[in-house]
């Protein structure tokens, strides 16, 4: 089994690294991958990224109260970047038909609000 996670620093990067580190408990240092702690010094990030993405079991986005509306310095927002490598992440995961289980942490949204974003990562694919 390998274990991709995919999340935005700027929402849950601390609640990732708990999660990185208990999953890395239960199933080992290589079958987790978590850009920071799994890409090695001097590798160019995007290839060994799609690499690991290619090759994963499952991808575990981490959805914290951020994660929808997190923009760029010219305030648009990040997920509707074709360039943004979280969107790009889920889009190669959903057509390549590799599950994809979200992680919702801090409290971030109502059983409503889950859906609805949900549904929204799922009409990026379309």
């Amino acid at each position: 089994m390998k274990i991709f996670i995919s999340y935005r620093r700027a929402d849950s990067e601390e609640s990732t690294g708990r999660i990185f580190d208990r999953l890395i408990s239960e199933f080992g240092y290589g079958a987790v991958f978590r850009d920071l702690d799994s890409i090695p010094l001097m590798t160019k990030f995007a290839d060994y990224l799609f690499d690991w993405l290619n090759d994963t079991t499952v991808v575990l986005p981490v959805i914290g109260p951020d994660w929808i509306n997190i923009s760029d310095s010219n305030g648009r927002r990040r997920l509707d970047d074709p360039d943004d490598l979280v969107r790009i992440e889920l889009l190669t995961a959903l057509r390549r038909g590799i599950p994809v289980i979200p992680i919702i942490v801090r409290r971030a949204v109502t059983k409503v609000a889950v859906a609805h974003r949900l549904h929204q990562v799922r009409l990026l694919v379309l």
